[in-house]
C-alpha cells in the first residue's frame, strides 16, 4: 500500500479504538492519522487513493469495510447503523449540553465550556455521560472546578458513582494561561482535533488550536482548524446577567480570592490522590479508569491483529 492507504487504515483503526467510529470521506481526510512520513494530498487526490487502491489483495478492503458513506473495520461491520442510530440520540444530549454550558458560563472564572468525547463525534449512545472541556481564568482553577461541580450538582445533573446518563462528566480543566494540552500524545492530539466548543470568551478555543500545532499536526496534519466548525452558539447572553456574572468575579479577584485558591486547592487535593493531576493549569480526571491510555492499547492491539507495524509518534506531512 503506498504511504496513504496505510494512513487511512491506521485512521480508523484509531477511531475504532476511541468507541468504534466509522467516518466519512471528509472525515477520514480530516482526521488523517499519517502511518508513515507522507507528501501534503488535496482532497481530490485523497479521494482517488480512497477509491483506487480499494480492491485487491493487498489494498484497502482486505483491511476495513464501507458501506453507506461510512468506512470502519471489517470487524466492526455493524458501526456504520451503530453510528446512524447513535446520531440521533446525541440530539437530545446536545440539547442538555448547549443548557448546562449556558448556565455555567455565568460562574466566575469561566473562559469557555466545550464538549469532548462521544457526543463532539456524534457517536454518543443512550447511556453516555456528556464530557466537558472547561477553561477556567488563571490563577482561579480550583475555584472555577468547586463553582462548576455545585451548579450542576444541585441541578442534578452532574456524574458521579452510578448515576452517568445524560450527565455531565467535567472531567478535564484547563487555564487560560497555559492552554498547552498534557500529556502530548495521540489521544491529547485528537481531544484538540475534535472538542466543539459550545460558549467562548475571547477566542480560547481558536487559541487552545494555535497554542498545541506545533505537536499535533504531526498527529492530524489536516484538522488544524477543523473544530473552528464550531457550536459556539451562546454568545449572546442576557448582558444583563453576564455584568453581574463579572461584577462577582472582579470583587471575588479585588478581595480574598487568591486565599479562596489556595483553600479550595489544598481541599480537593486531599479527596483527589487516585485521579491524575496535571498541576495548577490543567486538571484531568478519569471516570473510572484512564479512558487516553485504554484507547491507545486498544489502537495498537488493532493494527497488530492486522499485521501493520505500530506508529510511532512524531511523523509529518511533508509540504
Amino acid at each position: 500500500m503506498t504511504p496513504t492507504a496505510k494512513s487511512i487504515v491506521h485512521t480508523i483503526a484509531f477511531y475504532d479504538a476511541v468507541g468504534g467510529v466509522p467516518l466519512t470521506k471528509i472525515e477520514l481526510y480530516k482526521r488523517l492519522i499519517p502511518a508513515e512520513s507522507l507528501d501534503a494530498i488535496a482532497f481530490s487526490d485523497f479521494l482517488k487513493i480512497l477509491d483506487g487502491e480499494w480492491d485487491g489483495p493487498a489494498g484497502l478492503s482486505a483491511y476495513i469495510a464501507r458501506k453507506r458513506g461510512f468506512y470502519f473495520l471489517k470487524k466492526n461491520s455493524r458501526g456504520y447503523a451503530k453510528r446512524i442510530n447513535e446520531g440521533k440520540t446525541g440530539i437530545k444530549k446536545w440539547r442538555i449540553a448547549k443548557r448546562m454550558a449556558r448556565l455555567i458560563s455565568f460562574l466566575p472564572h469561566v473562559r469557555m465550556v466545550a464538549v469532548t468525547g462521544s457526543l463532539a463525534l456524534y457517536t454518543t449512545n443512550k447511556n453516555s455521560d456528556i464530557d466537558m472541556l472547561i477553561a477556567a481564568r488563571g490563577g482561579h482553577i480550583w475555584t472555577t472546578r468547586v463553582f462548576v461541580s455545585m451548579l450542576t450538582h444541585l441541578l442534578g445533573k452532574r456524574r458521579h458513582g452510578k448515576l452517568i446518563r445524560d450527565r455531565i462528566c467535567l472531567n478535564h480543566y484547563i487555564s487560560d494561561k497555559n492552554l498547552l494540552l498534557q500529556p502530548e500524545h495521540l489521544f491529547s492530539a485528537h481531544i484538540c482535533s475534535s472538542f466543539i466548543p459550545v460558549w467562548d470568551k475571547d477566542e480560547i478555543s481558536k487559541n487552545l488550536v494555535t497554542t498545541n500545532a506545533p505537536w499535533t499536526k504531526p498527529y492530524f496534519p489536516y484538522s488544524a482548524d477543523g473544530n473552528k466548525l464550531n457550536l459556539n452558539t451562546l454568545s449572546h447572553k442576557p448582558r444583563f446577567l453576564y455584568s453581574i456574572a463579572y461584577f462577582f468575579e472582579y470583587i471575588l479577584t479585588k478581595t480574598i480570592s487568591a486565599r479562596i485558591e489556595a483553600f479550595l486547592r489544598s481541599l480537593q487535593m486531599r479527596k483527589m490522590n487516585y485521579k491524575f493531576i496535571a498541576d495548577d493549569t490543567a486538571l484531568v480526571f478519569h471516570h473510572p479508569r484512564p479512558q487516553n491510555q485504554e484507547a491507545l492499547h486498544l489502537y495498537q492491539k488493532n493494527l497488530r491483529q492486522m499485521n501493520l507495524p505500530h506508529r510511532q509518534a512524531g511523523l509529518s506531512v511533508m509540504s
